[in-house]
């Protein structure tokens, strides 16, 4: 299924800005929407499953055309905050900054991103106790990677 020229535009805004509202604003006629309008319709493009694999499709062309990769970037930011925090005089935004930066990158920076490894957490369960391997199998755990 392809997309529409408004859909390719969200994701290509998407990719842009890392603004899902954003994008949706620079992709369709939002003027007369009230932002939380916005917001939830540009949530609702992103939940999307095709959205979702285009947008994973642009990335992924996008980081083999500059050859990086998410260490890439975590080991550049890491850079920054380091320096930014044993610089003469001590930068803690732009360290701060750095943080999210990585967070955002590993997707830490969702609030519902506990939500979503809980929810994973319990489906799986949910689907152990169906098919009866409850006990035989071992726990699963959604951690972050430090």
């Amino acid at each position: 299924m392809s997309l529409t020229p408004k859909q390719e535009a969200f994701c290509m805004a998407y990719l842009e800005t890392g603004n899902a509202s954003e994008a949706y604003r620079r992709a369709y006629n939002a003027e007369k929407m009230k932002p939380e309008t916005i917001n939830n319709k540009a949530h609702a493009m992103l939940k999307r499953g095709d959205i979702g694999a285009r947008i994973a499709d642009l990335r992924s062309a996008t980081a083999r055309r500059h050859q990086l990769t998410i260490d890439d970037l975590i080991r550049e930011l890491e850079e920054a905050r380091a320096a930014a925090l044993t610089a003469e005089t001590v930068q803690s935004s732009a360290a701060v900054a750095a943080s999210m930066a990585k967070a955002k990158l590993l997707g830490y920076d969702r609030p519902d991103a506990d939500l979503e490894r809980e929810a994973k957490r319990l489906n799986i369960e949910k689907l152990r106790r169906e098919l009866g391997t409850d006990t035989a199998a071992p726990v699963v755990r959604f951690a972050r990677d430090d």
